[in-house]
């Protein structure tokens, strides 16, 4: 067998050629490497670099893998296209613009929204509700302080409880007109 047939473990072709085992078990898997694969008379895979290197090359898109070894001399070292590179960092400032578009459009529109009265802030509306709570409860409370000596001048109890409804239903009423400013 020549130097060229020599048959190299998985480590030691993934070695030389700067990946990892796992890497080239996975082009193997994948049939990226075919023809330079050979299987052992003991069973175990072997590579032909030559071959092996020849598929790797054509059947592997250099711009997805990286190389986990450092390699001496760089024979083995991808050489990166300037221009592709150049259109990949374009692509990229292209979509980031596109997504800073798309963030500004978005505060912008909820900005329009605040502006007109469709959005509002969480903690203004349950602070408004609170002091509406408030309020509501102290005019309610009033009620019998105001209306305690009529209660007691009536005649009998459906004309106390009649005073009674209609002076609740004046302070909802009253409540009912409150103004948002009031609140605030």
């Amino acid at each position: 067998m020549s130097k060229q047939q020599e048959h190299l473990t998985i480590s030691e072709y993934a070695r030389r050629k700067g990946v990892s085992h796992t890497a080239v078990f996975r082009a193997i898997e994948s049939g990226r490497i075919v023809k330079g694969l050979v299987i052992q008379a003991n069973g175990r895979k072997g590579i032909i670099e030559a071959v092996a290197d020849a598929e790797w090359t054509a059947n592997t898109n250099s711009d997805h893998h990286f190389s986990r070894y450092r390699t001496k001399g760089g024979s083995n070292a991808t050489q990166v296209d300037t221009e592709e590179t150049k259109a990949q960092s374009q692509s990229s400032l292209q979509a980031a613009k596109r997504a800073k578009a798309i963030f500004d459009a978005k505060l912008a529109e909820l900005d329009y929204k605040k502006k007109s009265g469709v959005l509002v802030e969480r903690e203004k509306v349950y602070k408004a509700l609170y002091q509406f709570g408030q309020a509501l409860r102290n005019e309610l409370q009033s009620i019998p302080e105001r209306i305690i000596d009529e209660l007691l001048a009536t005649d009998n109890r459906n004309e106390a409880l009649t005073k009674l409804y209609d002076e609740i239903a004046a302070s909802l009423d009253k409540m009912t007109k409150y103004e948002s400013a009031e609140f605030s």
